[in-house]
Parts: structure tokens; sequence; C-alpha cells
């Protein structure tokens, strides 16, 4: 598969040109042509998030954590620390 990106970060390099992924990984970069926009780089770790996608860590379910993290993945989030706001105890 092609991403359609006109540009890849690799090994901190900007590489003009396209990248392939086969079986869920970088296969090539530098492909030409190029996509007609667009920059491909190495997916973001996130160290403290309380919440997204409306959800809030503090008094999330477990099905809303499965669903932060398919949120937080389509935007370029490979990994994340979950961390909870203070709070007021609850009876």
């Amino acid at each position: 598969m092609r991403l359609g990106v006109a540009t890849a970060i690799a090994g901190g390099v900007a590489v003009p040109g396209d990248v392939i992924v086969e079986d869920g990984r970088i296969a090539r970069i530098g492909v030409s042509p190029a996509g007609p926009e667009g920059l491909a780089v190495p997916g973001f770790v996130d160290l403290q998030v309380n919440g997204f996608a409306g959800i809030d860590f503090l008094s999330a379910a477990a099905d809303w954590f499965r669903l932060a993290s398919q949120t937080l993945a389509a935007s370029g989030v490979t990994g994340y620390q979950p961390t909870l706001i203070t709070s007021a105890m609850q009876a």
C-alpha cells in the first residue's frame, strides 16, 4: 500500500518520495512518484493523556478506553500513558 505522501522522515532526515507499507511494516521510502502532499513521520508517544475524544479517563469504562485508543491512533499516536486529574473523592 502506498501512503500517498510527498516526503517521509527517516532517521531524522526528510526523504523526498512516497512510502510503501507491506504487511503493516514500512517496506520502502523515497518511492517515485511521490504523493501530491503530506509528510509521513514516526508514530507519536503521548506521555500524559487525561482523556481524548470527549472521554475523561477518570470516569472511563473499558470500552471508552478502547475508543480513546482508536481515536488517538487515528491521529498518529502509537503509544500513550493514561493519567488522571486530581479530583474530590467519590462517595
